[in-house]
């Protein structure tokens, strides 16, 4: 968050477009591990069930973040010529500044993974089991869902005709219902592998449970549907 905010105040002192995109590559790359990290860090500290709630309130702050940011550069608008700076310029500095103290709070007080935790018991310890997967995937699974922000500018090339909108909203229903049927087919293969988990017999279910970070292999790992 820091590194984030030290890039976004230095928006506020751009003279032209190279630096802007310069800035703007930046501060992707900072802000780029800031959602996947979250829901990581949720993984790692809760329960599948207690997640819900938790990641729920997390896009709901983002939203009402965005409502709440639309009022606060309305205000910060009317400062234009204040020390020789445009209105624009005292938007960034406001708005980043502002978050610093908050993100050094963070550092320190935000605890890290479980594992590293000076007060963790066993129970704790059994939670951190898999982060590296649950990163991995995490990152992945994003990294797919931002690609529908590349094929947009070609499904809607002529903005404003109605053949435009047809013929885009043709192609992401088909891909909504491709992956709604991929959705049920994983949940039904879900199903089936907390099934066999349940009649496990002695040995398989010994073998399966010694095994060193076995994760979601483990004998008694069952998916929350």
């Amino acid at each position: 968050m820091i590194s984030w905010d030290a890039i976004g105040i230095g928006m506020a002192f751009l003279k032209n477009g190279h630096g802007l995109m310069i800035i703007q590559s930046l501060l992707g790359a900072a802000v780029s591990g800031f959602y996947s990290g979250m829901i990581v860090h949720f993984s790692l500290w809760y329960h599948k069930r207690e997640q819900i709630m938790r990641v729920a309130i997390f896009h709901a702050a983002t939203a009402a973040s965005g409502a709440i940011g639309n009022i606060q550069v309305y205000a910060i608008s009317k400062m234009k010529g204040i020390a020789n700076l445009q209105d624009w310029q005292w938007i960034f500095l406001l708005e980043y500044i502002s978050i610093i103290p908050l993100a050094i709070v963070t550092d320190f007080f935000l605890s890290n993974i479980p594992d590293t935790v000076r007060y963790k018991n066993s129970k704790l310890k059994n939670n951190v089991g898999g982060h590296t997967k649950r990163t991995i995937v995490v990152g992945f699974v994003s990294a797919m869902g931002q690609l529908g922000g590349i094929m947009l500018p070609h499904l809607y090339r002529e903005v404003g005709k109605p053949t435009t909108y047809r013929v885009g909203h043709s192609i992401a229903v088909d891909l909504l219902c491709i992956a709604l049927s991929f959705t049920f087919i994983l949940r039904f293969s879900l199903i089936k592998e907390n099934n066999r988990q349940d009649h496990l017999i002695d040995d398989g279910y010994k073998r399966k449970a010694t095994v060193v970070e076995a994760c979601d292999r483990h004998s008694d790992i069952r998916y929350v549907l």
